[in-house]
């Protein structure tokens, strides 16, 4: 196989990647994140977040300040649960 001047190239440039700095992270700070939604999926990655390391710095962004959760949404439609138990708030 014969190598040309341009998979030369290629090469040499894929290689010489490895020579560039790291990023370096800050030291000393705590990782934040920022939760946009406050939905099902939302709720559910903000505190699976909180759990997961207690130096996590977790923001939930959500413009309503209670959540009307749809499992069971049925029974309330049905007459047999009232709506406020499928209403949560965030600050839990």
């Amino acid at each position: 196989m014969k190598a040309t001047r341009r998979e030369f190239l290629k090469l040499g440039v894929a290689a010489s990647t490895a020579l560039l700095p790291l990023p370096v992270r800050a030291q000393g700070t705590a990782p934040r994140v920022v939760v946009v939604g406050g939905g099902f999926a939302g709720a559910s990655c903000a505190r699976a977040l909180r759990q997961a390391d207690g130096r996590i710095a977790v923001t939930l962004v959500e413009a309503n300040a209670t959540f009307t959760a749809c499992p069971f949404s049925n029974a309330v439609i049905g007459g047999l649960r009232e709506l406020s138990a499928q209403q949560f708030t965030y600050d839990r």
